[in-house]
């Protein structure tokens, strides 16, 4: 009896040992396998329809909120996490959001941003069939982006 009870004990150890190799295992491929891809959230599956662009202008020491992507006073473009993990805004679902900060209180964007924002939008608008026309809306109507653009041409 006292050997069956022993062999019992052995076989449950060998389990442990095999469950616990195969569990390590498995989690070292997975993480492997989330570094080559890695996994998209649920809420990713508006990404595919994107379908408007919104344009939003704020002070550069302002909290600057959702947004996709940002163009700074310099006209560099800078990629959210948000954009990479397929998020949308639940405000304003199916809209890619372009924050624009600029260095001035009255929220007119530089030459170099304008111009980094019409090359940006134009791109977007082709990557996306997104009608130009239609469907880019710009917020903080004070200062638009339309409004600004003859003070900015070059002379």
């Amino acid at each position: 009896m006292a050997k069956k009870r022993a062999k019992q004990q052995n076989r449950h150890y060998k389990t442990l040992i095999v469950l616990v190799c195969s569990m390590t295992i498995g989690t070292f491929v997975l993480y492997g396998m989330a570094r080559i891809s890695p996994a998209i959230p649920l809420q990713s599956r508006s990404a595919a329809s994107w379908n408007r662009i919104s344009i939003r202008k704020v002070a550069d020491d302002a909290p600057r909120g959702f947004f996709h992507f940002r163009i700074d006073h310099e006209g560099r473009i800078f990629q959210s996490r948000a954009w990479d993990a397929g998020q949308f805004d639940r405000a304003n679902p199916g809209a890619i959001q372009v924050l624009l900060t600029c260095d001035q209180d009255d929220l007119v964007p530089s030459y170099g941003q304008y111009e980094s924002l019409e090359l940006f939008i134009s791109r977007l608008c082709k990557t996306y069939s997104i009608d130009s026309e239609r469907n880019i809306s710009v917020e903080n109507s004070a200062a638009t982006v339309a409004d600004a653009r003859p003070h900015l041409r070059r002379t």
